[in-house]
């Protein structure tokens, strides 16, 4: 099973004070040098090893694994051995977390040792280029929205990739979260979510996609856009938002209800207000999903 996206993960798991994640996810955060956290990740220094060569570092100026191998803690074939690794964006975002005096290092690898071991199934490049497109995402939505919308977003749009991956298959690339006002739709199914307020969902494509996507999501071959290319993607949708409103209630104890989903081909989607427009690139065309407060 596909698991969460570390900024999510944290949140949903209440690994970490939601409001530091937040602030964690308004930063860019881009591989780089290796983190010295990940000495302690892979079982090399305790806490009191990893303060004692940071401190030395940071008073010295010398590279801090340059201080683990003088210590006697690593020896060079160890060290070229993790900093050769690729480096995931989430090790750069733990780093930021003990570096905030947030958590210790020890406590950050049990945290990233249960948050890696839900990905044992997938291959790691394509974990690592999901996280860091999906980190992207999460950025850009703090940076558009607050409030109950930014907490609503956080936990729609990772689970929406798990089940694009699940559903319809992983040859697709996350495009940026935008803010729009008004829209007129193709191909769209729409659905109401409801709480204390409205969250219109919508899904969009063109004709051609649109076959491709209900072909791949029924498991059945489509070769013109109809009636049944559209419930199945009314099906999509309706499926992806079920499980939504149950991780909400179980994970947060927020209570959602839906509408029954609803073709809206060639409608507009919203006319006023301002909503959120994220683009996914499937190898087979460009799929359009919408979130609209109202």
């Amino acid at each position: 099973m596909y698991s969460e996206f570390f900024g999510h993960y944290l949140l949903s798991h209440d690994k970490i004070d939601k409001d530091i994640v937040l602030e964690l996810l308004k930063h860019e955060f881009h591989p780089g040098q290796t983190p010295p956290f990940k000495a302690v990740y892979h079982g090399y220094l305790s806490n009191e090893e990893y303060v004692t060569c940071l401190n030395e570092a940071i008073d010295s100026g010398k590279p801090f694994y340059d201080l683990v191998i003088e210590h006697g803690y690593m020896d060079a074939e160890q060290v070229s051995e993790i900093t050769a690794e690729k480096e995931p964006v989430y090790m750069q975002f733990a780093q930021y977390l003990i570096d905030k005096g947030t958590v210790s290092p020890t406590e950050m690898s049990q945290i990233v040792a249960d948050y890696v071991s839900g990905f044992e199934l997938v291959d790691l490049d394509f974990i690592d280029e999901m996280n860091d497109a999906v980190d992207r995402i999460l950025h850009d939505v703090t940076m558009i929205t607050d409030g109950q919308d930014t907490m609503l977003l956080l936990d729609y749009y990772p689970l929406l990739f798990n089940d694009l991956i699940r559903y319809i298959g992983d040859d697709f690339t996350p495009l940026s979260v935008q803010a729009f006002t008004g829209y007129v739709s193709k191909i769209c199914a729409k659905q109401d979510i409801t709480s204390t307020n409205t969250l219109l969902t919508a899904i969009d494509m063109d004709e051609n996609t649109a076959i491709e996507f209900a072909t791949r999501f029924s498991s059945m071959e489509f070769t013109e856009c109809d009636e049944y290319v559209d419930a199945s993607l009314c099906d999509f949708l309706n499926q992806h938002n079920g499980l939504f409103a149950v991780n909400m209630a179980n994970e947060h104890d927020y209570h959602l209800s839906l509408a029954i989903p609803e073709s809206a081909n060639y409608d507009i989607v919203s006319d006023s207000g301002t909503g959120f427009l994220l683009s996914v690139s499937y190898s087979f065309g460009v799929v359009n999903f919408f979130l609209y407060p109202h």
